[in-house]
């Protein structure tokens, strides 16, 4: 193979979708997309968020992987996702509804996704709650053998033909938090259906992997005008190392903030800024930009993703709608 194809594959493995390999083998990596503003659309990754809130959020991502400019021409074929959520608390019930619609676009591989989600939530003190979540759904996984190139001839794994499956999917989460703080845990992907894309591969070992979530934030008071906002994500799914996401956020008047992402163990990007605005609190715009600290950097200058937010508050309503 051509070392770009190569390069391709390999970042294609590690960072989406599909558990893919030769014949009845497997590899297995994170199959959920990558989000560097997870701690503006936390409830992507836990239902159990959804309704804690006094709003009803409206979320909108658009996330480019690897994009070319400053005479690198980029990865032909890199990771696309497009993400719109909603999400709201039940009039007068301790109750929350939402629900996600997902399209993750790699090269070959497409995964189209819907889930709705249903939290409860209990008073623990005066001022913090826990919420249980679930969310159930269906994905469809979609290949198009045309753009495959099989390493051995006759491979009965490949073919030229498109390949879909539809199968279920099932999160759970917990929630624990107040104005100040949050600390929750999540377990998407919870039952590990099999894919089966192939003809003939009844006996594959290709899944959905159970990945594991938990995460924390606390929000300080500098002065009347300033907050500082550090947050720390770990996310695992086997075989693979824990990837920790360390972030903070500047935050000015409830208005503009500037944060920043470091992440541990991720050999694909390591640093990412962002900058992002609420205008007049219901609507939020957000950008956020990933520095490439690997062998990727010879051929992009990084990924970006956007995220438009609008906050749909009842008129009785006075609490303040959250920046995230």
């Amino acid at each position: 193979m051509k070392k770009h194809l190569i390069l391709f594959i390999n970042t294609l493995i590690i960072t989406i979708s599909l558990p893919f390999g030769e014949g009845q083998g497997g590899v297995f990596a994170q199959q959920l997309p990558q989000h560097s503003q997870y701690y503006l659309n936390d409830y992507l990754m836990n239902p159990a968020i959804g309704g804690t809130r006094s709003c009803f959020e409206g979320r909108l991502n658009q996330r480019n992987q690897w994009t070319g400019g400053g005479g690198k021409q980029g990865i032909n074929d890199a990771p696309r996702t497009f993400i719109l959520s909603l999400n709201g608390a039940l009039k007068g019930k301790n109750m929350g509804l939402g629900g996600i619609v997902t399209n993750d676009v790699a090269g070959p591989v497409r995964q189209t996704g819907f889930n709705a989600s249903y939290s409860y939530q209990v008073k623990v003190t005066e001022t913090s709650k826990l919420s249980f979540g679930l969310s159930s759904g269906v994905k469809q996984f979609v290949i198009d053998g045309a753009k495959l190139n099989a390493r051995d001839g006759g491979d009965i794994a490949v073919s030229n033909a498109t390949q879909s499956v539809i199968i279920a999917d099932f999160n759970f989460g917990l929630h624990y938090y107040s104005d100040k703080y949050f600390v929750g845990a999540s377990i998407p992907q919870i039952t590990e259906n099999k894919l089966k894309l192939f003809v003939k591969s009844n006996d594959t070992k290709a899944k959905l992997e159970t990945h594991y979530f938990v995460y924390g934030g606390y929000k300080f008071d500098i002065n009347d005008n300033f907050k500082i906002q550090p947050m720390v994500l770990a996310k695992l799914v086997a075989p693979t190392p824990v990837q920790v996401d360390i972030s903070t956020r500047f935050i000015y008047q409830e208005k503009i903030w500037l944060g920043g992402t470091y992440r541990v163990n991720d050999d694909i990007g390591s640093i990412n800024i962002m900058l992002g605005i609420n205008i007049k609190e219901n609507c939020i715009i957000s950008y956020s930009y990933d520095l490439p600290n690997s062998s990727v950097n010879k051929y992009t200058l990084g990924s970006h993703e956007v995220m438009l937010g609008m906050n749909f508050c009842r008129k009785t309503s006075t609490a303040t709608p959250s920046l995230k």
